[in-house]
C-alpha cells in the first residue's frame, strides 16, 4: 500500500493569508537560507537553489488518498486565484489508468473524497496534466488533458 503524499504541497501548510487579495497568484511561504555556508563567490549575481526537505517533520505532511493494493501517484495539481482551493488529478496506476480527482478548500490541509469524473477519464492512458488559464475577460478556466502526444 502506497499513500499519496505531495512533496510540491507541502509548502501550502504554511499559514494562510486570512484575507488573500482576489487574483492572490501562490501561497508558497519563502524558504530559509540554507545552513551549510555557502560556496558561491560574494562577487556573484546568481543564487544556487535551495533545498527544502520536509521528509522528517511530518507535522506538514499530508496522505491525500490511499487505497489498499493500488499504487496512486504522479499527480498534477492547481491553486485556483481565491489562493486556497487546490485541484490534484492522478491516474489510479502507475503512470497511467483512470484519472482521479480530489478538490482541497483549505491550500491543502484536509481533501475531499473522490470527485465525479468523467466517463473518459476512465481510459486514460497517460499522466494528467492540470492548469489554471485566465482568458482576455478575466474568465478562469481549468484545462486537463492526458495522451500520449503532445497537445
Amino acid at each position: 500500500m502506497t499513500p499519496l503524499h505531495f512533496a510540491a504541497l507541502l509548502l501550502a501548510l504554511q499559514p494562510l493569508p486570512s484575507n488573500p487579495p482576489p487574483t492572490a497568484p501562490s501561497i508558497a511561504p519563502s524558504i530559509a537560507p540554507p545552513t551549510a555556508p555557502s560556496t558561491a563567490s560574494s562577487n556573484s549575481s546568481s543564487s544556487a537553489p535551495q533545498r527544502l526537505d520536509v521528509a522528517g517533520e511530518a507535522a506538514r505532511q499530508v496522505v491525500v488518498d490511499r487505497e489498499a493494493g493500488q499504487y496512486l501517484g504522479h499527480v498534477s495539481t492547481v491553486l485556483l486565484r481565491d489562493g486556497r482551493t487546490v485541484l490534484a488529478a492522478y491516474p489510479k496506476g502507475h503512470g497511467k489508468g483512470p484519472i482521479v480527482m480530489k478538490r482541497s478548500g483549505d491550500g491543502g490541509r484536509t481533501w475531499s473524497e473522490r470527485l465525479p469524473t468523467p466517463a473518459s477519464f476512465a481510459t486514460s492512458l497517460e499522466v494528467p496534466t492540470l492548469h489554471r488559464v485566465v482568458d482576455a475577460a478575466d474568465r478562469e478556466r481549468l484545462l486537463l488533458w492526458s495522451g500520449l502526444h503532445p497537445a
